[in-house]
């Protein structure tokens, strides 16, 4: 679980750990996905690194089939293909149907 400085986290980054405030209180739990307002409030209470998942690794293109990366493009064809959420979105379900 690569430990990050809080001024690099992007929303959409994914919490490996509980986010623990000054007075041991969880200000963000582990597991959750990173948004603008997590990153502001967790600015405010002072928190200057936070511990994030590493994404998953995605199957190699030998392993998925053409007609399953056409299924992925346009089940995200709205989306932005660079933001980190969507990448490991893309990747769980890419390994979802690889397991099928």
């Amino acid at each position: 679980m690569p430990q990050i400085e809080l001024i690099k986290a992007e929303p959409g980054m994914v919490l490996a750990a509980d986010v623990i405030g000054p007075g041991g209180t969880v200000l963000v739990t582990s597991g959750s996905a990173l948004s603008d307002r997590h990153i502001q409030l967790l600015k405010t209470r002072d928190i200057t690194e936070i511990d994030i998942q590493e994404p998953t690794a995605i199957a190699s293109d030998k392993e998925i089939s053409p007609k399953t990366l056409e299924i992925m493009t346009q089940r995200f064809r709205e989306n932005d293909d660079n933001h980190p959420f969507i990448k490991e979105l893309k990747n769980i379900w890419l390994n979802q149907v690889n397991k099928q």
